[in-house]
């Protein structure tokens, strides 16, 4: 099913929230089961438990209906104590060219006081880019932002648990030299040293998150990589990517 990624900036929280949102017709209900939002103050990504509803309206625009309650997260409650989680609906239409969006919420009492829109961001439409002839330094920038947006939603290496952020650099699933595009769905930070090995085909990711080894290296290396299955959230969002890749080299 075609889907966008949706980066919401709350305010009142104040957060970051990621949501996978379907298109593709027929609407069925509930399709958006969760989303991550990635609380600034606590440096902290948090799993909301979500029900949504889907409409195409006649112009080609898709509202979607996100409602967040306190009865399917009480999870929260117990893991963080005190802290402030608003409880309602985001409110979302999509464009007709799946370009932009707007969100809107309201909330349940007391946290209507916030109700009203708030900023998003269309992240990415799909895992290929057009081809481009571009200057070294224009491709350079690009691949600064593309690293800047993963740290955004993974703050450490998918395989060594690595948090230096200086350390940790963008991988492609789908190489970069065959079209793939800097979207978070095609994306994943890896250690500079294990990217190098990845890139090199000495492994791959399986889509279950287990790695499958396939050049020569070392004990060291092969004990890390065997023993490694890369977090669901993670999988979960490149799946597609690790799908394609694993249908242009099945090994």
């Amino acid at each position: 099913m075609e889907s966008i990624f949706l980066r919401i900036e709350w305010r009142a929280t104040p957060s970051r929230e990621l949501i996978n949102i379907p298109l593709g017709p027929p609407p069925i209900a509930d399709e958006i089961k969760q989303t991550e939002d990635y609380w600034l103050e606590e440096d902290r990504v948090v799993i909301y438990n979500t029900t949504s509803v889907r409409r195409i309206l006649k112009d080609g625009r898709q509202k979607i209906k996100i409602n967040y309650s306190e009865q399917n997260n009480r999870q929260l409650s117990s893991a963080y104590p005190g802290a402030r989680v608003l409880w309602g609906t985001s409110i979302i239409v999509v464009s007709a060219d799946r370009e932009s969006a707007t969100v809107e919420w309201k909330g349940n009492p007391p946290d209507s006081q916030y109700d009203g829109i708030t900023g998003c961001r269309v992240l990415s439409q799909g895992l290929f880019q057009k081809e481009e002839r571009e200057f070294f330094s224009r491709r350079k920038r690009k691949q600064a932002a593309f690293r800047k947006l993963l740290l955004e939603y993974q703050q450490c290496c998918a395989i060594s648990g690595e948090k230096t952020e200086s350390a940790l650099e963008a991988a492609h699933i789908l190489e970069a030299s065959s079209s793939g595009a800097e979207v978070i769905e095609n994306g994943i930070l890896l250690r500079a040293d294990i990217h190098r090995m990845y890139d090199a085909g000495i492994f791959e990711i399986r889509q279950d998150g287990s790695i499958d080894i396939r050049g020569k290296i070392s004990d060291e290396y092969r004990k890390m990589l065997k023993l490694k299955n890369i977090d669901p959230k993670i999988t979960s969002r490149i799946s597609k990517a690790l799908e394609q890749r694993a249908q242009k080299d099945p090994g």
